[in-house]
């Protein structure tokens, strides 16, 4: 989108410890499973959220605040021809090649964790796991929690937890703390769109402005989902630019959330007049009074919020 002087797509990826947007709820679920791991509380942690969440970006960053306590492995749940705990091994520094999917594997790569100066960190990815990567991956979680001498932080969808389990005779017994990714409220939606589009602006291009009512309609339409707010708020860029505005309104926030769903060609509907209406006037009103924003009637609405 040449008018607004993107010099990157908004939303694409980035390093993780470059993403514009590091507030809640993804800053408090940082600290917290750093101070889990720190004071030792658990030796696994599950982190869960649907793909597009930001799960993996926010488990790249605590990685990296472990970093200075200790190594870290990132082993994705790709295939790639080895076992997870061959990889997990290799990934140390081990000559773990011939390590098997069983306990006496398990035990090889025990005496290797253990002879670490600090406890490694596993950052295991089950966003799409290889055949038997769950399995190993149940065991090392009970292997974490039994030795004490490694931390474990698995992410994957919100139903792992039934996943490792279909996987193993012991059920749900993974001895590991559960976190949930929970979706953005109207306030971060806004926080995390305005965030998202300022670090896709050149260094000389003017602010593109989003307004809280914009931002209050895609926090609704979109239920707080991460991968839902990038595809509304780039259709509401798309339908600004077409008619060379930089401010980014109510109408192209609801106008969006049907384009995003559409088939990729744009979606222009009829805008209703008045606007808004009476059911999207109750949706503004509800997230005004929740951010102690003054209310609105129909009629003090204008054009552009």
């Amino acid at each position: 989108m040449r008018f607004f002087g993107f010099v990157a797509r908004p939303f694409s990826r980035v390093d993780p410890l470059l993403a514009p947007y590091t507030g809640e709820p993804f800053s408090a679920l940082r600290v917290n499973v750093r101070d889990i791991f720190a004071q030792g509380r658990a030796s696994s942690v599950l982190l869960l959220g649907e793909n597009g969440s930001g799960r993996s970006t926010l488990a790249r960053q605590i990685a990296t605040d472990y970093a200075p306590s200790g190594p870290v492995a990132f082993i994705s749940g790709e295939e790639n021809g080895r076992t997870l705990l061959q990889r997990v091994s290799i990934a140390l520094g081990g000559g773990g090649a011939t390590l098997t999917r069983s306990a006496s594997g398990i035990e090889l790569l025990l005496e290797q964790l253990a002879a670490e100066a600090a406890p490694p960190l596993l950052l295991l990815d089950s966003s799409a796991p290889a055949h038997g990567y769950l399995e190993e991956a149940a065991l090392l979680l009970r292997a974490a929690a039994a030795s004490r001498c490694f931390r474990v932080l698995l992410i994957g969808n919100p139903d792992l937890v039934q996943q490792l389990a279909r996987t193993s005779q012991r059920g749900h017994d993974l001895a590991s703390l559960q976190l949930s990714i929970p979706p953005l409220n109207a306030r971060q939606t806004l926080d995390y769109m305005s965030a998202g589009v300022r670090a896709a602006l050149g260094p000389n291009s003017n602010d593109v402005v989003i307004t809280p009512d914009a931002a209050f309609l895609t926090a609704h339409r979109s239920a707080g989902r991460l991968r839902v707010i990038n595809r509304i708020t780039t259709s509401m860029l798309g339908f600004a630019a077409a008619e060379g505005r930089r401010v980014l309104t109510s109408w192209d926030a609801w106008n969006g959330h049907s384009d995003a769903l559409g088939n990729g060609s744009s979606v222009v509907l009829p805008r209703p007049n008045p606007w808004p209406t009476p059911e999207v006037l109750q949706i503004l009103n509800s997230s005004r009074q929740e951010f102690g924003i003054v209310l609105r009637r129909a009629a003090d609405l204008a054009v552009g919020t």
